[in-house]
């Protein structure tokens, strides 16, 4: 009972500090603009300055300056990607719905069909090296 108790002091004041931190960290976040009204549902940066986004209607962005702009990429989809990710600059994958799954070996500039072997949703893909990856979706039965 004792032990209880002192714990639940204990993360009382973890939690405490925490939310009196945050406005602190959250003072070092800049609002930048996309240039897209697609909803985008993941980002993926390789180092500080590239990355990308991917949304809604096959939308896929890149930046190479931090997101001060983004470039539009064709993902030659319109369904909805949901996740992104990268092992270097050139090799990257993206999901989304309907098991959609896309390979791109040059940065983004193509973006080549992959066979994901399922039809239900993919939301997210994560790659240890260029033959070895994970995506994990289900069966997606409304839009939020």
């Amino acid at each position: 009972m004792r032990y209880t108790r002192h714990l639940g002091i204990s993360l009382g004041i973890i939690l405490a500090a925490f939310v009196l931190a945050l406005p602190a960290h959250a003072a070092g976040w800049t609002l930048q603009s996309s240039g897209t009204s697609a909803r985008l549902r993941d980002v993926y940066f390789i180092n500080s300055t590239t990355g990308w986004a991917v949304g809604d209607a096959g939308t896929i962005l890149k930046t190479t300056d931090s997101g001060a702009s983004w470039v539009a990429q064709g993902s030659n989809t319109i369904l909805d990607l949901q996740g992104v990710d990268f092992i270097d600059a050139n090799i990257g994958w993206v999901v989304g719905r309907s098991g959609v799954l896309r390979k791109t070996i040059n940065g983004g500039r193509d973006w080549t069909s992959e066979r994901s072997g399922i039809s239900a949703g993919l939301f997210a893909v994560d790659f240890i090296d260029g033959n070895t990856g994970w995506s994990v979706g289900g069966d997606i039965t409304s839009s939020v």
